[in-house]
């Protein structure tokens, strides 16, 4: 069931499920660019940061 809002907090639902769209629209270009052999700038970012052992000081410098 979903419920309606108004005012400030429909802008804010609003503003999340756009953010969401993005990060996921952004997700799968780089999902697709791996599978081509050419991982983005922002999955191996992602990676460094997720990878077991990874410390700030060596992703932020990606």
């Amino acid at each position: 069931m979903r419920t309606v809002s108004t005012g400030a907090d429909a802008v804010e639902a609003d503003a999340a499920l756009a953010r969401g769209r993005i990060l996921h629209a952004r997700f799968l270009n780089d999902r697709d660019s791996v599978r081509r052999g050419i991982p983005s700038a922002g999955y191996l970012r992602w990676m460094c940061t997720a990878a077991p052992g990874a410390d700030s000081d060596t992703s932020a410098g990606m």
